[in-house]
């Protein structure tokens, strides 16, 4: 089996991967609360929120579930305060 080195044509590939974004990435939060379950479009759950990030080039989102709205935003709020 080839190594690394002969798969990526001798340059080294990074072993770790830093994270893009830090806190002050985030460009925007969306809250939806929905009447109705959707199976197809919010897994199942009544509720979601997208978090949008930004940090130069680099774009993202992250997406969160729940049936409960202060649930919700408690998964938001630490995701948010994760990023450093």
């Amino acid at each position: 089996m080839p190594d690394i080195e002969q798969i990526s044509g001798g340059s080294k590939l990074p072993s770790e991967f830093k994270d893009p974004f830090t806190h002050d990435s985030v460009d925007w939060v969306t809250f939806n609360f929905h009447k109705k379950r959707s199976r197809m479009f919010r897994n199942g759950c009544f509720h979601e929120a997208i978090v949008r990030l930004e940090n130069g080039n680099t774009s993202g989102k992250q997406e969160f579930y729940d049936d409960d709205p202060d649930m919700l935003r408690k998964k938001v709020d630490n995701f948010i305060n994760s990023l450093k």
